[in-house]
């Protein structure tokens, strides 16, 4: 238990609060909450909604204009002809991004209603892809959606990152086949899509490629935001797993980062991201993707496979001149 919540339960008389809240049922929490809500929202007045919306940064406006995130939508899933479009809600189901992606539950906003704001189009994509395997569905399963998403850990001062941003993800589910070929051809299909992506809106994208490995990267286990100098190289590393080699003779052109810590106890092997760089020299990593054992633990069955990736449209229109037509 955290100091705060021992503090609160001193304060309030009422020792183990806390762990007698969480061992509530879920309907018997919800109920509790949502009293404790409305009591909370019958207190409020027009002064204090006005002060939060000016400071909450959750529930600022996006900056970038909305016709440039429309179109860019649509270049998006226009890039993604191969892929089912979906419209996902703005909720997901409660613990969905620390169930299947190990993301803190502080870093998601949850609700009261047993469920938490959408913070990963690709968690909830992969939850809909795994009904569908359950229900017999045959082949690969590809969809993609677009969605504002909130995030709720501490940005610090990275330029063009906000608290909710739109985001665009892909997500391919099947079986495995043999020699790797479905995660190799899935790899390389997101790839290819956010490269059209970015070309429809006149950038040059950058392909990296890693794996969680690579002998190289097993100490960096639990440092994935620590700052690390870039170690990009164009000749291929010769320890990389087969699919790693795989994946590099399907994308010509891409460069391996042997000191990558992102994804690390997130991605399951290879993993992508894609870069842009703009016309002050800053490189951003615009998209980013991997390897994920997520439809295997839903579906219970080692041979399930799945590929994410998702590319950051409100970092892309934030930082680089988008033209709307």
């Amino acid at each position: 238990m955290s100091e705060l919540l021992a503090r609160i339960e001193r304060d309030a008389g009422l020792p183990g609060l806390a762990e007698a809240l969480a061992a509530m049922a879920p309907s018997a929490l919800r109920s509790v909450l949502l009293e404790a809500t409305s009591g909370q929202a019958a207190r409020r007045d027009p002064a204090g909604l006005l002060a939060q919306a000016g400071r909450d940064g959750t529930v600022r406006p996006e900056a970038s204009d909305a016709r440039v995130l429309h179109a860019l939508d649509g270049h998006a899933l226009d890039a993604a002809r191969g892929f089912e479009a979906v419209e996902l809600a703005p909720v997901a189901p409660l613990g969905t991004n620390a169930v299947l992606g190990g993301i803190a539950q502080n870093n998601v906003l949850s609700t009261v209603r047993n469920t938490e704001v959408l913070a990963d189009p690709t968690a909830a994509l992969a939850l809909e892809a795994a009904l569908r395997r359950r229900a017999g569905e045959t082949g690969t399963v590809r969809l993609c959606a677009v969605g504002r998403v909130l995030r709720l850990q501490p940005l610090g001062d990275k330029p063009g990152y906000t608290p909710h941003f739109r985001l665009f993800g892909l997500v391919s589910a099947g079986r495995a086949t043999a020699e790797h070929g479905f995660e190799v051809a899935a790899l390389a299909e997101h790839v290819r899509v956010q490269l059209r992506l970015l070309a429809a809106v006149g950038l040059d994208g950058e392909v990296e490629l890693s794996d969680t490995r690579l002998p190289r990267l097993e100490g960096m286990r639990g440092r994935a935001h620590d700052p690390v100098e870039s170690s990009l190289v164009d000749e291929f590393p010769g320890d990389a797993p087969v699919e790693l080699q795989r994946l590099a003779s399907a994308l010509p052109g891409a460069r391996f980062d042997l000191h990558r810590p992102e994804g690390l106890g997130y991605y399951d092997g290879p993993m992508l991201r894609v870069c842009v760089t703009d016309a002050a020299g800053v490189r951003y990593a615009i998209g980013d993707g991997g390897l994920v054992d997520w439809t295997q633990r839903l579906l219970a069955n080692r041979k399930e496979r799945l590929v994410i990736s998702g590319l950051g449209l409100g970092l892309l229109a934030a930082r680089f001149p988008i033209v709307v037509p």
